[in-house]
């Protein structure tokens, strides 16, 4: 946002344009997707105070005294990403009430007090599936110190929020519920249905007590999910797409993808798109891992959630792709060839023609062109498997170890998207996989044709 005054309409009358290459929304299965938005004014100028936005700073600032001045940049950054997002949803002719899914983006810890309070703010009582990510700046301008994606519902009967057993909400947008950011810390508020930890994992040794504590908090995050999906009618098994943030190494991910077995060991229709990665954080420093997820819950009833594709080779507790009525989700990729445990890094590793990637460059190759490409073309795969391709993504989300790589991942991207790319969610991150030079993840969602 930001690159002009005013939000445009694409041609299929879908999307919403920030510019000629780009999408900032796209709509499919009454849900509006909305990529990155950043705190950037018209004129490109990336807010760094309340005087240059339209809002009372005082409605959010504390007591400040000098030493909490540095605050205000995230603050105001944080205030004027909510007018940009309103602006978005305003063309389609909805406001802050229709978001049913909203993820901020924070590089600093120290601001997230005073970014929760914006939050709070701006929604005026509204209460979304809200997922707080603490995020590395590495490659970011980095004075952007706070920025936003969304899902808003465009359904007559408006987002209905869910409470929990245990205080926290849901949010159902028509056939879809979003669950927001989940920890494990503290135990279910009722017994689950899940059962306790399996007794084949209970005896199990760690050399650290962080990698039992991961496993732990794992099976109680899923118990919570579990519960939180249960008040809308649902359970664990009508989960689409579910998102693991890990606050630390990818070495801890070990224990996590034992709990995640353990629970499709059980039954096989909990198998879901998956992504697992490492932030810079999260903001309870005792959790050792957090889900988001959507799940698919069908007022109507009849058609669940399709798995068309067999487990993954890389891990057998999450599959390609899934659909759900309308959309189709796909795993978080990277590129790893999963049948032989390779990492994909060089352009004379990929196939056939795509070997010539390297033409015309007469830059040092850091390897993420050929990381790209390969991963774009597993999602390629992925949707022919439900009759669909890259033209009909609705959203994608891009996780780089060094965002200053964007650009080329963007160049990459038109070659399987065309010229204007779908509204895209760029998300600097620690690590990726145990392999530490992947370097790369892709999601996607695509509107079932």
């Amino acid at each position: 946002m930001g690159q002009q005054e005013t939000v445009t309409t694409s041609a299929d009358g879908r999307g919403r344009l920030i510019g000629p290459y780009s999408k900032i929304a796209d709509s499919a299965a009454d849900l509006v997707f909305i990529g990155s938005v950043t705190p950037h004014l018209p004129t490109g100028e990336l807010v760094r105070s309340f005087e240059q936005v339209d809002a009372d700073g005082s409605r959010v600032r504390r007591n400040q005294m000098l030493i909490d001045v540095p605050e205000e940049p995230a603050a105001a950054q944080a205030y004027f990403a909510f007018d940009q997002l309103a602006e978005v949803l305003a063309s389609y002719d909805l406001d802050l009430r229709a978001v049913a899914r909203l993820r901020v983006f924070v590089t600093d810890r120290e601001n997230l007090a005073v970014v929760n309070r914006v939050v709070r703010d701006r929604l005026g009582g509204h209460r979304p599936a809200i997922s707080v990510v603490l995020v590395t700046s590495q490659g970011l301008d980095e004075q952007v110190e706070v920025y936003l994606d969304a899902v808003a519902y465009t359904g007559e009967s408006g987002v209905e929020v869910i409470e929990s057993e245990d205080g926290g909400t849901v949010a159902r947008a028509g056939d879809y519920v979003f669950v927001p950011s989940t920890t494990g810390v503290t135990p279910a508020a009722a017994p689950s249905r899940l059962g306790d930890l399996p007794d084949e994992l209970v005896d199990l040794e760690f050399s650290t007590p962080k990698a039992a504590e991961s496993l732990r908090q794992s099976w109680t995050l899923f118990q919570k999910v579990d519960a939180a999906l249960e008040t809308a009618g649902g359970g664990v098994e009508d989960v689409l797409k579910v998102n693991g943030w890990l606050p630390e190494s990818m070495r801890y991910f070990g224990p996590v993808v034992l709990a995640r077995q353990a629970l499709v060991d059980h039954n096989e229709k909990r198998l879901v798109a998956s992504t697992g990665l490492s932030i810079g954080g999260l903001p309870d420093p005792a959790a050792r891992i957090a889900f988001e997820a959507v799940a698919y819950l069908p007022r109507s009833g009849g058609d669940a959630k399709e798995v068309k594709l067999p487990q993954a080779d890389i891990a057998r507790y999450y599959v390609g792709a899934v659909r759900g009525g309308g959309l189709v989700f796909t795993c978080g990729e990277v590129p790893i060839d999963g049948a032989d445990r390779r990492l994909v890094d060089r352009n004379a590793e990929l196939t056939g023609e795509d070997r010539r990637l390297s033409f015309g460059h007469l830059e040092t190759d850091t390897g993420i062109r050929a990381k790209a490409w390969y991963v774009y073309q597993l999602h390629v795969g992925y949707l022919e498997a439900y009759g669909l391709d890259l033209t009909d993504v609705v959203h994608q989300t891009v996780y780089l170890k060094d965002a200053s790589e964007r650009a080329v991942v963007e160049r990459v991207g038109t070659m399987f998207f065309g010229p204007v790319l779908p509204p895209t969610t760029f998300i600097p991150i620690v690590d990726t996989s145990p392999f530490g030079e992947a370097s790369i993840e892709i999601e996607v969602v695509a509107r079932q044709r």
